[in-house]
């Protein structure tokens, strides 16, 4: 199964729908999931891994719910990373621009010889 598969079938499956909202699980979970039962991250999760896997969701395993956590810790990261570096960025060009805009006053000011 890959991801689009499954939202696929959240979509368009009234019975993968009930199964999932008997877990508790929404369609913005799914590819959460979906990347946590993609361990090798080949894209694809085999059908007997998805419904082995599915009933420890079900049952709330401490192994995949920690699991579940330490995914979206790393997305969490990435996003904080993300837009960490859009502001250094951002910054860098202020300042830099800054720094053009403190020559030119120099200059102005006191004319090189």
């Amino acid at each position: 199964l890959s991801l689009e598969e499954m939202l696929e079938g959240f979509e368009s499956s009234e019975d993968f729908q009930k199964l999932m909202h008997c877990m508790d699980i929404q369609r913005d979970d799914v590819e959460t999931i979906f990347n946590v039962l993609d361990e090798d991250r080949s894209g694809e999760v085999s059908y007997l891994e998805f419904c082995k896997h599915l009933g420890s969701f079900f049952e709330r395993d401490p192994k995949i719910i920690g699991s579940v956590v330490k995914y979206s810790m790393m997305e969490i990261k990435q996003v904080v990373k993300e837009e960490v570096m859009e502001v250094l960025q951002l910054h860098t060009k202020m300042l830099q621009d800054q720094r053009l805009l403190l020559d030119n006053i120099r200059y102005a000011v006191c004319p090189a010889p």
